[in-house]
C-alpha cells in the first residue's frame, strides 16, 4: 500500500512539475532539457497558446499572468536545483502551486480563473493517462 501510495505522490509530482515547467519555460523562455520536463516545444506551445486563447486576456492581464509565470518558473526551477528529499520537495511543490493559484485568482475574473482550473484538471488527467500507458 504505501508503495502504491508513493508512486502516486510520484506522478502528482511529476505532473505538476511538468505543467508548470512547460507552461512557464514559453513564457519565460528559459532552456530546460526536454528529458527533465518530458514535454516537446511544440507542444508546449501549443499548450500555451490554447490557455491563452481560452482565456481571453486583456493585455494588461496577459502581462500579469506571464509574470506570474514567469516568477513562478524560477521557483521550480530552484526547486529541481535544490537538495532535500523528496516529501520536502513535493510539499515545496504544492506551496509554489498554491501561491500560483492565489496570484492568477487575483488577476482572472471568476469566469477565467474556472476556465484556468479547468484546463489544469484536464492537463493532469492526461499526464496520469499517460503515465498509465508507459507503466503498463
Amino acid at each position: 500500500m504505501k508503495t502504491k501510495t508513493s508512486f502516486r505522490l510520484f506522478l502528482s509530482s511529476v505532473f505538476l512539475l511538468i505543467s508548470f515547467f512547460g507552461i512557464g519555460q514559453e513564457i519565460e523562455s528559459d532552456t530546460i532539457s526536454q528529458e527533465s520536463n518530458n514535454v516537446n516545444s511544440g507542444d508546449r506551445q501549443e499548450m500555451v497558446q490554447e490557455l491563452m486563447d481560452k482565456l481571453a486576456l486583456t493585455s494588461e492581464q496577459e502581462i500579469e499572468v506571464k509574470k506570474v509565470f514567469a516568477e513562478n518558473q524560477q521557483e521550480l526551477k530552484a526547486l529541481k536545483e535544490s537538495d532535500g528529499d523528496r516529501r520536502s520537495k513535493f510539499k515545496q511543490l504544492k506551496e509554489i502551486s498554491q501561491q500560483t493559484d492565489e496570484a492568477l485568482k487575483a488577476i482572472l475574473d471568476d469566469k477565467q480563473y474556472n476556465i484556468y482550473k479547468t484546463h489544469r484538471k484536464e492537463q493532469r488527467e492526461k499526464m496520469l493517462s499517460k503515465a498509465r500507458e508507459y507503466k503498463d
